[in-house]
């Protein structure tokens, strides 16, 4: 009891003195090198750039500085104060009070200007000095002249000693130790040590099939495993990759648990498609290469005069051919039926049919580019424009052919369109997508059935629009 009541009596003495002992203006510069105060600029009341003030004492936080223009900034040992151009005192003062007063800056031969740099340095009577340290990891253990000093969430710590020679020890687990000795001077305020420990490496071999695979530990490049020689991995799990032309790569996680490691890998060959098709993507020279597409699918007609909104199936062959692994060539041809349900509201066919279907026959010419992705560019969009030439033949279906003007009955009917058309190709493996656009530049004419000699009328419908939408399947190599 005696003992705890003497080290409480002891442990208020030095505070008592450390918070008692006076403090005096060590030193005032102007620092020509510094450009804090025009790199983060702020402005006083006056809308002009402020001059900083760094103000340099070991033991007192919580000074204040009324002169101040806007917050004051404390790390380390330092306060940085903004303060007004011209400004010829900078007062200061603590809560205990014992520590204020003013600089004047003009006892120094100084005179504080927009945007310059100025430093202030205190000294204690006892000459109080801090030790700063910056240690990675964080998680290190700093033991300062035989006292273990926490480190804060950044790995920094603060030490105020009197000036001396004192030893410090760092050390963490899975680490190798660092130890050295901090002077703390006269002429310093402020001394800073970085410690940066180096992890513990354990050996690391690995053998694989082939041997001129490219090794790849966490992402980082180590050539090729031949030449990988003398590895060494700290503690921890490791991803390794191996990549090899005309192989399939390879990954693996190893653990490295505080002892050499050992790894063995035969890495599997590519399938001769794959292989095949990477390697005539990347060839130079013209390259032209087959593929054969079955699509099935619909379409949305807008032609008001002729077929009217409506939707027609299509089923469609086609092949495409790639030039330099770039550019592509299509050729088709698609076969189906239109306007399945007219129900009399087809213009062409006004007063003459209760419905009229359109079998037709069309054949596409298109031109783009090829553009692969994905693994091994296994996959491909193509982007294809051109055009397109089509053959129409229209049932015409009258369920009382005596009501109608046309004498002629139920019959067929023979058209021709042409016109532009603009489609994409996305081939996931085999399977395919298309969607196309039409623009339709042939002219329909109406039919005048209100006499009893069908003939043309002068008027004819505007160039239309068509949308498809089909899926299928994909043959040959790509």
């Amino acid at each position: 009891m005696k003992k705890t009541i003497v080290l409480t009596l002891l442990l208020c003495l030095c505070i008592t003195s450390v918070s008692a002992q006076n403090y005096s203006v060590k030193s005032v510069s102007y620092r020509q090198s510094d450009l804090k105060a025009r790199t983060e600029q702020r402005m006083d009341a006056n809308g002009k750039p402020c001059a900083i003030v760094r103000v340099g004492i070991v033991g007192i936080k919580d000074l204040t500085f009324p002169d101040a223009v806007g917050d004051v900034k404390y790390s380390l040992g330092e306060y940085i104060v903004y303060v007004s151009d011209g400004l010829q005192k900078l007062n200061y003062s603590n809560a205990n009070g014992n520590v204020s007063g003013s600089i004047t800056f003009d006892d120094y031969g100084l005179e504080v200007e927009t945007q310059k740099v100025y430093n202030v340095t205190f000294e204690s009577e006892n000459h109080m000095r801090a030790a700063v340290f910056s240690v990675q990891p964080g998680s290190a253990k700093l033991t300062f002249n035989n006292e273990v000093v926490p480190l804060d969430k950044e790995g920094m710590a603060i030490i105020e000693k009197p000036i001396g020679e004192y030893s410090y020890m760092v050390e963490a687990q899975g680490y190798i130790s660092q130890s050295g000795t901090v002077r703390l001077t006269e002429n310093e305020i402020t001394t800073t040590t970085t410690s940066v420990l180096e992890q513990i490496q354990y050996p690391f071999t690995i053998y694989c099939s082939p041997d001129n695979a490219s090794l790849f530990i966490d992402n980082n490049p180590y050539g090729a495993v031949n030449q990988a020689n003398d590895l060494k991995l700290p503690d921890g799990q490791h991803v390794i990759r191996l990549t090899a032309q005309g192989y399939d790569d390879y990954e693996q996680t190893v653990d490295i648990n505080g002892k050499g490691t050992m790894l063995h890998v035969n890495m599997q060959k590519m399938r001769e498609r794959v292989v095949v098709h990477k390697y005539e993507r990347t060839r130079t020279h013209v390259n032209i290469r087959p593929a054969f597409y079955i699509h099935g699918g619909g379409q949305l007609y807008d032609r008001k005069q002729y077929l009217g909104h409506d939707w027609g199936l299509k089923l469609q062959l086609g092949a495409m051919q790639h030039f330099a692994g770039a550019f592509a060539l299509y050729e088709g041809i698609g076969g189906g039926i239109s306007n399945p349900t007219n129900n009399g509201k087809n213009d062409y066919f006004e007063h003459a049919a209760d419905s009229a279907n359109t079998y037709f026959i069309e054949i596409p010419i298109l031109a783009g580019i090829s553009v692969p992705f994905g693994k091994y560019n296994q996959h491909l969009i193509s982007l294809l424009g051109g055009v397109y030439g089509k053959g129409m033949l229209t049932e015409i279906v009258k369920e009382d052919s005596d009501k109608a003007p046309d004498k002629h009955g139920n019959g067929y009917k023979t058209n021709w369109d042409y016109g532009l058309r603009g489609m994409i190709v996305l081939d996931i493996s085999r399977f395919s997508i298309a969607a196309e656009v039409g623009y339709s530049l042939a002219k329909f004419y109406k039919i005048d059935r209100t006499s009893t000699t069908p003939k043309k009328s002068n008027e004819s419908n505007k160039p239309s629009l068509f949308f498809g939408l089909s899926v299928g399947v994909k043959f040959g190599k790509l």
